[in-house]
């Protein structure tokens, strides 16, 4: 049985390729401050170069932003909870 998605031509491809699509609450406060870590990832990932070609070379590079954004920043134990939620993501693994 097919769900209702907003794009059918989504559902079909994630359909055709084995892929379960999850969705998440329009807003989740428990969201918030992670999506604030991201933001700020990101926009730090930005400065590597050269671009990372590898997955394991993108990993590495991820994780040495995520270290140097915990000496700068203290992240403490959300930084602690955060690495965790990176390293299952990078393990294939469901958090």
């Amino acid at each position: 049985m097919m769900l209702q998605y907003i794009c059918i031509e989504v559902g079909l491809f994630a359909e055709r390729n084995s892929i379960r699509l999850q969705y998440l609450p329009p807003y989740s406060p428990d969201l918030k401050s992670i999506e604030n870590v991201f933001s700020v990832l990101k926009s730090r990932y930005h400065d590597v170069r050269p671009y990372p070609t590898t997955n394991m070379g993108l990993k590495s590079a991820i994780l040495q932003k995520v270290d140097e954004m915990n000496q700068t920043l203290n992240f403490g134990a959300f930084y602690k909870k955060m690495r965790g939620f990176l390293d299952l993501a990078f393990n294939g693994e469901f958090f």
